[in-house]
This record gives C-alpha cells, sequence and structure tokens, in this order.
C-alpha cells in the first residue's frame, strides 16, 4: 500500500491463534489477557499444542531488543511503537515494501538464536493493518505504547524506535 502511512502488525507466538473475538478486541484496541484466551495453564487449548510458546516474563525487554534490532538492521525497517506480550507483540511501522512473511522470519530468525535455535517462534496467525491519516497512526502508536505503560516500562522502551512527527499538510510526516 503505497498510500499508507504506517503499518500495524500482531504477531502471535506459536501454538496460538488469534480468534475473533481476538480481532475485535485489537480493533476496539483494548489490551489483549496476559494468558491466550482459554489457556488458562493447559497446553491442549493452543492451535499447536506441540509447539507451544509463551514468552518468559523477564525477557520482553529483551525479546523486543532482539527482533526490533534485527528488524532495523536487517530490513531497515522503521520502528514506530513495538511491545512484547506474553503470547503475542504489536508493531507500528513505516511502510518499507516489506511483506509480513519478511517482518515474521526476520524476528524469528534473530529471536531463534536467543530462545534456542530449533525453537519456532511465530504461528501462522497474524492480524495486519494499514494506517492512512494521522490520527489513525497515532491511535495505533499510542495503543501499542500503552501495552509497555501497563507493563510497567517506558512507553518507548527501545533506543531503535523512531518518533513520528506529522506537518500541518495532511499526510506528510517525518521521523526523528
Amino acid at each position: 500500500m503505497d498510500d499508507a502511512l504506517a503499518v500495524v502488525l500482531t504477531l502471535v507466538t506459536r501454538g496460538n491463534c488469534l480468534s475473533d473475538e481476538d480481532l475485535e478486541w485489537i480493533d476496539r484496541q483494548l489490551i489483549l489477557p496476559a494468558v491466550p484466551p482459554g489457556w488458562e495453564g493447559d497446553i491442549s487449548i493452543g492451535c499447536n499444542e506441540a509447539a507451544w510458546l509463551v514468552f518468559p516474563s523477564g525477557q520482553f525487554h529483551r525479546i523486543g531488543a532482539v527482533a526490533g534490532a534485527a528488524l532495523v538492521r536487517e530490513l531497515g525497517l522503521e520502528i514506530l511503537a513495538l511491545t512484547v506480550q506474553p503470547w503475542y507483540v504489536h508493531m507500528v511501522y513505516r511502510p518499507a515494501n516489506k511483506e509480513v512473511s519478511a517482518v515474521r522470519a526476520t524476528s524469528e530468525l534473530a529471536l531463534q538464536r536467543l530462545l534456542g535455535p530449533d525453537r519456532p517462534i511465530w504461528a501462522e496467525d497474524y492480524a495486519k493493518r494499514y494506517c492512512f491519516d494521522p490520527e489513525e497512526v497515532e491511535s495505533w502508536i499510542r495503543y501499542v505504547e500503552g501495552h509497555n505503560l501497563a507493563a510497567n516500562l517506558v512507553a518507548k522502551p527501545w533506543p531503535f524506535i523512531s518518533t513520528l512527527t506529522f506537518s500541518k499538510e495532511k499526510g506528510q510526516s517525518g521521523s526523528e
């Protein structure tokens, strides 16, 4: 989408799914539960329980640092917001003619170096939205940053996150 100002991407960890209810929560910009809906410690609830993955809570910051740095370095992605949660990641980034498959593969390879080389990271399920106006972009950035604040982190916990500014002319944007 050449005229999009930003892309909002939600990736879920292996073994998890985005249900219609999850997608509705995201559309309404509500913070998803800390554990996958219906999981409650029961590994059999997952879409692929043999490969279930829930990120350890003590590693959220490290996971975000490793994945984000790889996306910036290897794909030239300009990340505007990022949050790592136990079973999903939300990201807002500037369109860079990169397919979701490239974003998934690059972040998965980086995280496999951290979490184990044979460890599948992402499920096939994901949600992607394009943002076409500044207010929409800012709203999604606040939504993603709200996850970090709710987890007692700062809104932009990694140095690679850009700050997007919009000029008075609609659609003109720049990054700091």
